[in-house]
């Protein structure tokens, strides 16, 4: 299956997640040279382990979209001897192994990506 590279975190998102403006808002990704910062909307994001699904990745989707960044998120899952961890994915949308993803930080990174758990190659 053709995809970028990926970053894995190694954050597991409970069941519900308060994103605080000024607080806990800013992801910032770097990627291909270019820095690209975006500001989550200050809410409760709601993960459901059972169904595998958030609300954060289309928010920070729409976000990573609208500063013209050539990243995306997805929901990962870890399997560690117990529990499932379930984890914010980034992914280059160019699917070539010069075009990655070099550094993720902000408040909001540290509260939900967290740090860098395993990087898989791109696929082209």
């Amino acid at each position: 299956m053709k995809h970028g590279t990926r970053l894995w975190g190694s954050v597991h998102l409970p069941q519900v997640k308060l994103v605080e403006k000024g607080i806990s808002d800013i992801f910032r990704i770097t990627t291909d040279g270019v820095d690209y910062e975006i500001v989550l909307d200050a809410k409760e994001y709601v993960t459901s382990h059972e169904l595998f699904t958030t609300d954060l990745v289309s928010q920070i989707n729409k976000k990573l979209r609208d500063a013209g960044a050539p990243v995306q998120s997805r929901l990962g899952g870890i399997h560690k001897d117990s529990p499932f961890l379930t984890v914010l994915i980034l992914e280059h949308v160019t699917a070539n192994s010069s075009s990655v993803i070099t550094q993720v930080s902000g408040t909001a990174a540290d509260l939900l990506f967290g740090q860098v758990s395993m990087i898989e190659e791109a696929r082209p």
